[in-house]
């Protein structure tokens, strides 16, 4: 839910995230929604390594399931309070152990 949050104020500012997949595509693009799988549309994508997957030179608008992607990185200058979701990390992680 913690991370539903966060992504839903990606959201709002119309954030750019690069998304890395499970099978090493790795695309670019602007948040538009994102739901409770984690399944994230973008707008206005790039994908990176054009040669390897040209058939997606077309596309501007993409929705990507949440079960394939591998990480997400986002920009350092969001303006969003991170402390949240470190201290929600650090919970788990003393959970697990």
């Amino acid at each position: 839910m913690i991370f539903e949050t966060f992504f839903k104020l990606l959201c709002e500012g119309n954030t750019r995230i690069t998304v890395h997949m499970k099978n090493d595509l790795v695309i670019e693009g602007n948040i538009q929604n994102v739901d409770q799988h984690l399944n994230i549309q973008l707008d206005d994508i790039d994908v990176k390594d054009n040669e390897i997957n040209p058939y997606l030179l077309s596309v501007k608008k993409l929705l990507v399931r949440g079960n394939t992607i591998s990480h997400i990185s986002i920009p350092g200058d969001t303006g969003i309070d991170l402390d949240p979701i470190q201290e929600y990390g650090l919970k788990q992680l003393e959970r697990a152990n």
